[in-house]
């Protein structure tokens, strides 16, 4: 089954299209067979309506690619910072593992000085014999 070109004009005087022909190239074609069947005047105002909705999909398609891009580029701002606290907690902590381990020899030191063994300073500490013996 096929359908004359010329016949276009007659399609936009059709209510509906028929079952049988209720397939998206026949759409496409009762589409263009309605478009054919306006005046002049109609036409131009078709085609107008055509543009605004072609401009308006494509000013919406924009801008969900500049939003895109801008949440992309915030993501990115906020990993950075993220690294970079990350980066400064992870310093932070260390200086806090020094300062504790700097605080615990002054007390073994201070330990060792008023005499006490080594064996119960590594009781009280923690830290290994050997090493309260090297201070």
């Amino acid at each position: 089954m096929w359908i004359n070109c010329c016949s276009f004009k007659s399609i936009s005087i059709l209510d509906r299209i028929p079952a049988v022909l209720n397939k998206r190239i026949f759409q496409k074609l009762f589409q263009i067979g309605e478009v054919s069947g306006l005046t002049k005047e109609e036409r131009m105002l078709y085609d107008s309506g055509l543009k605004a909705k072609r401009d308006y999909m494509n000013s919406i398609a924009y801008a969900k690619k500049e939003g895109a891009e801008e949440g992309r580029i915030k993501a990115e701002q906020e990993m950075r910072g993220e690294l970079a606290k990350a980066k400064q907690d992870k310093a932070k902590a260390e200086q806090e593992r020094i300062k504790a381990e700097q605080h615990t020899i002054s007390i073994v030191r201070n330990l060792k000085n008023i005499g006490m063994p080594a064996e119960e300073i590594a009781k009280i500490t923690g830290m290994p014999i050997d090493k309260i013996q090297a201070l």
